[in-house]
Order: C-alpha cells, then sequence, then structure tokens
C-alpha cells in the first residue's frame, strides 16, 4: 500500500473547467488551486493588477466547513463564488472597477 502526501481531491463541480475559461476569455490569468486543500479556494485569479480568489461551485452549491473557515481566517478579499457565467461576468467588472481606483 502506498500513500500519497498530496491532499485528497474532493472533486469538481462540473462548471469548475468551464469557469477557468470564462475568466480567461475575459483576459484574465487563471490558476488552478482545486488541489492545494485545506478549504483553499478553487482558483487564483488575475485581473487589471488585482488578484482574487474564486469559489466555483454548482448552481445551489454550498461551501464546505472547511471553506467557510478558510474565508474567515483570509485576510485578502473576500474569495467570490462563481457559479454561472454572468458571476465571473460580475466578479471580472468588479476587479476592474477596483483597478480603477487604484
Amino acid at each position: 500500500m502506498s500513500f500519497s502526501s498530496k491532499p485528497k481531491f474532493v472533486g469538481a463541480d462540473t462548471n469548475h473547467n468551464p469557469a477557468m475559461g470564462w475568466y480567461r476569455e475575459m483576459g484574465c490569468s487563471v490558476e488552478d488551486l482545486r488541489n492545494v486543500g485545506n478549504g483553499v479556494s478553487d482558483l487564483l485569479i488575475g485581473c487589471a493588477g488585482i488578484t482574487d480568489l474564486a469559489e466555483v461551485k454548482f448552481e445551489n452549491g454550498e461551501l464546505r466547513k472547511s471553506q467557510k473557515t478558510f474565508n474567515q481566517r483570509w485576510r485578502g478579499s473576500r474569495p467570490w463564488i462563481t457559479r454561472t457565467q454572468d458571476d465571473a461576468i460580475s466578479h471580472v467588472a468588479d476587479m476592474r472597477r477596483r483597478a480603477r481606483k487604484l
């Protein structure tokens, strides 16, 4: 029997890969963090000089306890919950608005 030191993969929502594409289509950098574990959000998004985390969920998906704990302890901007393409569009618009204020 072999053991891996990698975090256990819980499984991605079926909209995970499409969500990465939605962000990339809008000119964002996207890094997939879903295998980091410990409640860390699924995606690292870069746009207009702003860096955010995004958690990809099904339309009615709930955050796991570890994700809620991570979000409460995180000292950066609140991770964005992305359920639909419209959510990704709103997120990028918000990032661009914040960039203009810098």
